[in-house]
């Protein structure tokens, strides 16, 4: 749950600006995560970041029993990718590996997908070059708070001698 939002100026590269500390000094004592981002045009999100974080996750919200984004993904490899094959202990083996695809196909897979959630569910889904505006930084970096995890969850404590 977002607790504070806002934002600071940096100048003469002030340690820890005034307004960034006036915007967490009232908070109750517990633990806190944060992302800070400036104004300017984020960079392309990568293909599986927009897939899991934008489209799946836009399906799993405007469908009613919403499924799981994994399920989902599932559901549309199964769907969409290309089907391989190999042999495995003289048997014929078949499988989807879209994480392991060219790009292109990649793309190709994250189309139909948009499509068939657009035209067989009404749904619609943010497009991936909209996500690069700083208008959409709340989008974005929710699509991209699975490469921030780890980060996210060691011990980031801000300590003062105010």
């Amino acid at each position: 749950m977002i607790k504070k939002r806002g934002s600071f100026d940096l100048h003469n590269n002030e340690a820890l600006p005034t307004e960034l500390l006036q915007s967490v000094e009232n908070l109750p004592e517990g633990r806190y995560n944060f992302f800070i981002y400036d104004d300017k045009k984020n960079a392309a999100l990568p293909q599986l970041k927009y897939l899991f974080g934008i489209v799946l996750k836009a399906i799993s919200d405007a469908l009613p029993d919403h499924p799981p984004v994994n399920a989902l993904y599932r559901y549309f490899e199964e769907v969409f990718a290309p089907l391989h094959s190999c042999t495995i202990n003289g048997e014929k083996f078949d499988y989807f590996d879209l994480k392991a695809e060219k790009s292109v196909e990649v793309n190709s897979v994250i189309d139909s997908i948009i499509h068939h959630a657009t035209s067989q569910w009404g749904i619609t889904i943010k497009e991936r070059d909209l996500l690069k505006l700083p208008e959409a930084v709340e989008a974005y970096s929710d699509a991209s708070v699975e490469m921030w995890k780890n980060t996210l969850h060691t011990n980031n404590v801000i300590h003062t001698d105010e």
